[in-house]
């Protein structure tokens, strides 16, 4: 509705112009009434006889018409211009229109502008129109009895609605230069005092910073699938340690049972026996 009135008078300069044009290339003619029900040709090379004692011959309607096609292609732009601003292109398409070759920091800028501009559009739209119509059709199927039995897990967990459109995510992933500049101030500061390490919760913040970028959350591990992995890697480590110790527990086994201690025992049989005769 906003852009009603301009897309009306786009419409009416576009086909005034067309008009303006046609009058050019295939102007009206005005004939001697002697030429009434007289063959007439308007086509190149086409000769039309005409009688010359009135002085009017066959001649354009219109003598030195030149419309302002111009002036009307240049307000016709504006108006164009002004619908796109209306309907926010000037937003989408805001690096594409770029006139020249701009910095990454400044396209970063421009794109979080957009993305603030485009947000309160965007969210009432969500919040407004498209999480009730769900809600709504959600319902309906529900009582209906269309949807198959929920999993264990899920029967009775609220139901969140996440979008996964292009413009969506591309908001979402905005929020993530936050957590890149936190990072990254982090690893600065660790470089003098190394304890600052523990403050974010890794895990958590690398999950969101997935997330954000609209990235399958099959593709990230759950909390349970990391301590089983983790619990792997420990007793893999641990059968590690045991493989490398062995060859020291038998060098130095081969030690004691080498050393004489008198008695016609080894030190090793002593460490077994506690130094009692062999039976």
């Amino acid at each position: 509705m906003d852009a009603f009135g301009d897309v009306k008078q786009l419409q009416q300069e576009t086909k005034r112009k067309a008009q303006a044009i046609d009058k050019l290339a295939n102007p009206p003619m005005v004939a001697d009434v002697e030429l009434k029900n007289q063959p007439a040709s308007t086509i190149p090379g086409g000769v039309t006889y005409v009688s010359k004692k009135d002085g009017v011959g066959f001649t354009p309607a219109y003598q030195n018409f030149r419309p302002p096609i111009a002036e009307m292609m240049q307000d016709i732009t504006q108006i164009q211009q002004r619908i796109k601003e209306i309907f926010f292109n000037d937003l989408f398409l805001m690096i594409s229109n770029l006139d020249t070759v701009r910095t990454a920091t400044e396209i970063d800028a421009r794109r979080e502008e957009k993305l603030v501009m485009l947000g309160p559009v965007l969210e009432r739209l969500q919040t407004e129109a498209q999480d009730k119509i769900i809600d709504r059709v959600w319902g309906v199927m529900s009582r209906g009895g269309l949807f198959p039995d929920a999993p264990p897990e899920v029967a009775n967990a609220p139901i969140q609605i996440i979008y996964v459109s292009m413009l969506a995510e591309a908001q979402n992933a905005a929020n993530t230069t936050g957590l890149e500049r936190f990072f990254a101030q982090v690893g600065n500061i660790a470089a003098v005092h190394p304890e600052v390490l523990d403050i974010p919760n890794w895990e958590r913040a690398v999950t969101s910073y997935g997330l954000a970028l609209g990235n399958d959350p099959r593709n990230i591990n759950s909390a349970d699938e990391l301590d089983a992995i983790r619990q792997a890697r420990a007793k893999q480590q641990q059968q590690q340690q045991a493989l490398e110790a062995a060859p020291v527990a038998a060098d130095a086994a081969k030690n004691l049972s080498e050393t004489d201690v008198g008695g016609g025992q080894s030190a090793l049989q002593a460490m077994l026996y506690g130094g009692g005769a062999l039976q």
